[in-house]
């Protein structure tokens, strides 16, 4: 286990009352071949975020669309490789590394609910 893998102690609840983790639903996603990015469009029900995400892991595309996920919701944008991302999906890795998405076990939760 990588130094940086190890869970951070002794943060205040304040830092993470901050955090706007939603559940958000997958509207749309564009693949950004030359870029190795994929472009997601994600309803948080009071907006669309538009969330860029490096290709680090398989999924069939086909069948997330209007998949319910978990969101970061409230960074500061910020730009991968020139294009700008209003928030994060939310992945884990398994054993061998793989990430995948994160999705609440029941896809009837309504989207832009918080995560506490």
């Amino acid at each position: 286990m990588k130094n940086n893998d190890l869970p951070k102690k002794d943060i205040p609840f304040q830092k993470f009352d901050s955090l706007d983790i939603l559940i958000g639903q997958i509207i749309s996603f564009k693949n950004i071949p030359n870029k190795n990015l994929l472009s997601f469009k994600v309803d948080v029900k009071k907006t669309v975020l538009n969330i860029v995400s490096r290709k680090s892991f398989k999924i069939d595309f086909k069948k997330i669309i209007g998949q319910k996920v978990v969101v970061l919701s409230n960074i500061k944008p910020f730009k991968i490789d020139g294009l700008s991302s209003d928030g994060i999906i939310l992945i884990a890795k398994d054993k061998k590394g793989k990430a995948s998405f994160i999705f609440p076990e029941n896809q009837d939760v309504e989207i832009g609910s918080k995560i506490h």
